[in-house]
């Protein structure tokens, strides 16, 4: 049996992604930018913060700690479950589009440690990303008892890979089972949201000052646009 997860854990795998954003965006300004690419995570990172909000209401509009703990029936569950699987089809398409920005030739990642972390992890052949495709849940709801099941990988900091070939590749998953048949829990599950919509509104607005600053017309047209 899993054990339950400590809830401050819940969508750790996207603030993970959102804090390595940032740093990409921190680079230096020498850094060259495929911006149609940009562009597309962008829309994405966009579409991400509607989904978060979606999650977080569907959760929370039965945490009132008022009233009576409201449960989950049949009809939440599909709901829930629905809103699980626009996420993971989101974050699945952050993933390769910052594999698009830090692939190509012409652009160029100082930070070499941030460089050969998402190069090992992201590369459509590693080990990490074929795994993700195939294990990777972001979330299910269970009725008896009242839980939120979920199967994430993360990536390790501290690789030394240029590409992730483990032919064991059970020490990125991560099984996660969190609690919803209390107010706490509920409410604690409705803050780590929160909290991971803060860090993505604001990867929003340094994407979009960045792109206002650095990115023209013409650039965003061009194809082979840098």
């Amino acid at each position: 049996m899993t054990p339950l997860t400590d809830p401050r854990a819940f969508l750790c795998e996207l603030r993970e992604l959102d804090t390595h954003i940032q740093q990409l965006l921190a680079s230096p300004s020498t850094v060259c930018w495929h911006w149609p690419s940009y562009y597309l995570l962008y829309v994405d990172i966009d579409r991400m913060a509607a989904a978060l909000h979606r999650i977080g209401t569907a959760l929370g509009a039965r945490a009132g700690a008022a009233l009576p703990l409201a449960p989950f029936d049949a009809k939440d569950a599909r709901s829930v479950d629905g809103m699980f699987m626009t996420y993971a089809q989101l974050y699945k398409s952050l993933l390769r589009h910052v594999w698009q920005i830090t692939r190509g030739h012409s652009s160029v990642v100082h930070d070499k440690r941030l460089r050969k972390v998402l190069g090992a992890h992201l590369h459509p052949k590693s080990a990490w990303y074929r795994e993700l495709q195939v294990r990777y849940q972001a979330g299910q709801l269970v009725l008896d008892p009242e839980q939120l099941g979920r199967v994430i990988l993360l990536m390790d900091p501290s690789t030394t890979e240029d590409r992730i070939d483990d032919t064991d590749t059970t020490r990125f998953v991560q099984h996660q089972l969190f609690d919803l048949g209390t107010h706490e829990a509920r409410h604690a599950l409705v803050q780590s949201v929160r909290d991971t919509e803060q860090l993505h509104s604001e990867l929003n607005r340094k994407m979009t000052a960045f792109f206002k600053q650095h990115c023209s017309i013409d650039a965003l047209l061009h194809p082979c646009s840098v």
